[in-house]
């Protein structure tokens, strides 16, 4: 597996500059939080987060597609062909390319810019011929690193717990008194310990207005979303591949869609998507 190694870069996005981190080892790439901020902008952003990262895992060809116009055009792919890119693959939002997948694909095409011309100043300071090349992977910016200072600081999050050992045959050492425990007694005792520190934390999170993330956002509805939508695959294909009812993968689709803002394109019998060149 490949090492994971984060850098950062200022992104030129509108009339500003944002700053953002992105890990550049395509395994590890993107985990979406379980706590956001509170406000409707946020769990949107979560839920378009998901379902970027389900287009990087299971959308190969809307990928290739983008690193073909990266190649082709130096690194500066035209808006035009953006927008083509997008609507080519069902990326649309009220009838027009979705600005946030814009945004996303502008920041990937920024990234690779980024890691390519460091491989390659690394390769002349190394003295080699050869430019070792990352994988390209896309990327979608946080916007939780937009905001400023992050709800709760990692220091506020760090669990430390009191020592404690257990003793198999006299009595176990926990933070309100020795007595005899079995192993499994225990376990539920330092349990317990560690509930108490989750509780803290998550009490301090609300405190400073965030909110857990809806549970339904599970990883495999953006899949069957990112499968229907961008792949173009059938709903029925991708039930009979799950072995799940039709019913649930349509329902499952049409939420996703409705968090990310994406128009649902036709479920029509499938032709296979074809590049625009």
């Amino acid at each position: 597996m490949a090492k994971s190694r984060e850098s950062e870069h200022n992104a030129p996005v509108g009339n500003g500059l944002l700053r953002f981190t992105f890990d550049e080892n395509p395994d590890t790439l993107g985990h979406a939080p379980m706590w956001v901020p509170q406000g409707p902008e946020f769990v949107t952003w979560d839920a378009q987060y998901r379902f970027w990262q389900a287009v990087h895992r299971h959308a190969n060809q809307a990928n290739e597609r983008l690193l073909e116009l990266w190649e082709a055009n130096a690194g500066k792919v035209p808006e035009s062909e953006l927008g083509g890119w997008a609507e080519q693959f069902h990326l649309l939002y009220q009838g027009r390319p979705a600005e946030w997948v814009l945004n996303a694909a502008r920041l990937t095409l920024f990234q690779w810019h980024i890691a390519e011309t460091e491989d390659r100043l690394r390769a002349e300071r190394e003295g080699r011929s050869e430019i070792e090349t990352r994988p390209k992977v896309p990327i979608l910016i946080s916007l939780l690193a937009t905001k400023g200072a992050p709800v709760v600081t990692n220091d506020e999050c760090r669990i430390d717990l009191p020592p404690v050992w257990w003793h198999p045959l006299q009595a176990s050492k926990l933070p309100n008194g020795d007595r005899v425990l079995t192993r499994a007694g225990f376990r539920n005792a330092v349990v317990e310990l560690l509930e108490k520190e989750l509780d803290r934390i998550e009490a301090l999170a609300k405190a400073r207005g965030a909110v857990p993330v809806p549970t339904n956002r599970r990883p495999e509805t953006f899949e069957w979303a990112v499968r229907f939508q961008v792949n173009g695959e059938q709903v029925s294909k991708i039930a009979h591949g799950v072995q799940e009812q039709e019913r649930r993968i349509r329902r499952a689709i049409d939420d996703v869609l409705s968090w990310v803002q994406l128009d649902k394109r036709r479920d029509a019998p499938g032709r296979p998507l074809k590049h625009r060149k």
